[in-house]
């Protein structure tokens, strides 16, 4: 039973917002990093630095997430039964500027937010 603040309709809301969630959590991704693979899927080519304005977090987090999303802290092999992980993200060069790197999805990340739309709009 939802607490009296929420309305029934809200808690089934929260709820399948939650559970939409759930392949973030089995991937390890953390809410902070999740939002950076949804602000790079909304606008595909930004630099860290356009991460970081878009977050509103330090360049240095902002690289930490791309990091993460990159691949660079994940095991390179499987370990304890589990598939090795894919990077959700990519970088390339940027295309107005040959100085900085772009970052895109992945066909792997593409997969990921679209199954999180799915099961958004199956949840409704």
């Amino acid at each position: 039973m939802p607490p009296s603040f929420i309305s029934p309709a809200e808690a089934k809301r929260l709820g399948s917002f939650r559970n939409a969630l759930g392949p973030a959590i089995a991937e390890g991704l953390s809410i902070e990093i999740l939002t950076a693979l949804l602000t790079i899927a909304l606008e595909p080519g930004l630099s860290v630095n356009e991460l970081a304005d878009r977050l509103r977090a330090p360049q240095q987090t902002a690289s930490r997430y791309a990091a993460v999303l990159l691949g660079r802290y994940q095991e390179p092999t499987a370990t304890a039964g589990q598939p090795p992980k894919i990077p959700l993200v990519v970088q390339e060069i940027h295309a107005d500027d040959p100085r900085k790197r772009a970052m895109f999805l992945t066909d792997r990340g593409k997969e990921f937010v679209e199954g999180l739309l799915s099961h958004l709009a199956h949840q409704k």
